[in-house]
């Protein structure tokens, strides 16, 4: 059972179910995949798990579609968890892990900036994440950020909400810099209300036009597929 976060934007939500079901080929051994939502989408957690056990379920095996292991992760999926899983007592649970710190991500952020085909020696790269008052999760994104310095040299980090530096500050910096291009890449999984957060702001601060590229969110790329099928791994 994947558990994405969900979104009021539909489109958001139609991508991250396509990107499970693109998942399916390669989890071909695992009799029963369904896919739900934490919030603001249906088929809820509730309602994901009674889909499994409808079709035979005795042991589900739950993966958090998030890129960081956030309060999300660590309380509020488990809590609900535990109250579905109260309706069902002979069905057992194994909970595995968000995307989190990994390589293959890592190389994601190389490959979005590479693939501006912008020189890095004249352009300022900022990894854009959504933001938590959680330490810990900042500290994932620095070890992800980190695994991209060879190639990236001087990448910013910022955030969306919650904790700074905020995106408006690193965004305005860059656009005072010396820089002639500013590559901006989302750290989220697909387009939804943050990116178009992210656009606006960019609209709003641009006023002296200085080129700013911002790269397509990490659904698009192979590696998110592959470490999150690292994650399935782990919880069968």
């Amino acid at each position: 059972l994947f558990v994405c976060h969900g979104s009021r934007v539909e489109s958001s939500c139609i991508e991250a179910i396509n990107f499970i079901d693109s998942c399916k080929s390669e989890l071909q051994h695992i009799p029963i995949i369904e896919s739900c939502f934490l919030e603001l989408a249906s088929p809820t957690i509730e309602e994901g798990f009674r889909r499994c056990v409808e079709q035979g379920a005795t042991h589900i095996g739950v993966v958090p579609f998030l890129l960081l292991t956030a309060a999300h992760a660590l309380h509020d999926i488990p809590e609900e968890l535990s109250e579905v899983q109260a309706a069902y007592p002979d069905v057992s649970v194994s909970y595995g892990q968000p995307i989190g710190v990994s390589p293959k991500v890592s190389q994601i952020l190389v490959d979005k900036v590479t693939e501006t085909k912008v020189s890095l020696e004249d352009a300022q790269v900022i990894i854009v994440g959504r933001g938590s008052s959680m330490v810990e999760v900042r500290e994932q994104l620095n070890s992800i950020v980190d695994g991209t310095k060879e190639s990236i040299p001087h990448p910013s980090i910022c955030y969306l909400t919650a904790c700074t530096p905020s995106f408006e500050d690193s965004l305005d910096e860059a656009l005072h810099s010396d820089c002639s291009t500013v590559i901006v890449v989302p750290y989220l999984i697909f387009t939804g209300i943050l990116t178009r957060t992210i656009e606006k702001t960019i609209d709003t601060l641009n006023v002296m036009r200085k080129k700013v590229i911002v790269t397509e969110p990490l659904g698009t790329h192979r590696n998110l597929k592959e470490a999150l099928l690292d994650r399935v791994a782990e919880v069968i």
